[in-house]
């Protein structure tokens, strides 16, 4: 009944009382969400608030609650946009936006999403949330692309250098011109070789790079430094006899011929020698 009065009161009140009718809306809306537990009504009350005042910021927070308790995903990006450009009148506004962000991944809208993550990053750019939440965008979203580029400054400028190789990859997964996937990878091994001090996956790094471009010395001198360096000579040769079966002649003789010189004399497997230097015969 008292929910009811009050209604009633908002009503009748005239429109120099403007203020009034506000705080009685308002109350009114508390007591349908918490004490009947009417949410439907409060959302309906709210509503009725902030098409009073639109900058009610307290209303609008209010609204975005219930709505999300109601499990209305499509209603709140009006409400927590309205909140988002209230700008620094709102001291909620980078956790608002981080909300519409998460809102837009809810509803599979992928660019939206980065659009809100990076508008997070503005005003805070080491924001914890929004990295995850670009974090775990990038392994669904078709735009790997636009959400590596907002992610690779933030580990750049924090050093954290695994995570840099990792969204590089992301970047690779989605790229393929040739001279951006070799310089992809040779940025990526770079920093296993360098960076980590694990040579091991930055000779998985320039195996790749072979096998994009077996022909580039410049990428066989790498992966036979770093082979040389994580005692990897046996997996060379296994590369360069792989090679081998897919290049052109003269390239695959190549091969065959390192192949069968690390064989014979580094690895003293004469079997495996033995059936390089036939493959260089033939």
């Amino acid at each position: 009944e008292l929910a009811e009065v009050l209604a009633a009161i908002a009503q009748r009140l005239p429109s120099d009382e403007l203020e009034r009718k506000k705080r009685v809306l308002g109350e009114v809306a508390t007591l349908c969400s918490e004490q009947l537990g009417d949410k439907s009504r409060a959302i309906g009350v709210l509503k009725q608030l902030i098409a009073l005042d639109e900058r009610n910021e307290t209303a609008l927070h209010q609204l975005d609650s219930l709505l999300e308790e109601m499990g209305q995903p499509d209603a709140r990006i009006d409400v927590l946009t309205a909140l988002a450009e209230l700008g620094s009148a709102n001291a909620e506004v980078a956790d608002d936006l981080l909300k519409l962000a998460q809102v837009m991944v809810q509803l599979n809208r992928h660019e939206d999403a980065l659009q809100s993550f990076r508008a997070v990053l503005m005003k805070k750019r080491d924001h914890d949330g929004a990295i995850e939440g670009l974090e775990a965008l990038i392994e669904t979203a078709p735009n790997k692309l636009e959400i590596a580029a907002v992610l690779e400054p933030v580990y750049t400028g924090r050093q954290n250098h695994e995570k840099l190789a990792w969204v590089l990859d992301k970047k690779l997964e989605v790229t393929e011109e040739l001279p951006q996937r070799k310089a992809l990878l040779r940025r990526i091994g770079d920093i296993y070789e360098n960076r980590l001090d694990q040579k091991d996956r930055a000779f998985a790094m320039a195996r790749c790079s072979l096998s994009e471009d077996p022909s580039d010395m410049g990428v066989r001198m790498w992966i036979e430094k770093l082979a040389g360096e994580t005692g990897s000579l046996a997996n060379l040769a296994e590369a360069y006899v792989e090679e081998a079966s897919k290049a052109e002649d003269a390239l695959a003789l190549q091969f065959h011929r390192r192949a069968a010189s690390i064989y014979h004399e580094k690895l003293q497997e004469m079997p495996q020698a033995v059936e390089q230097y036939r493959a260089i015969l033939a």
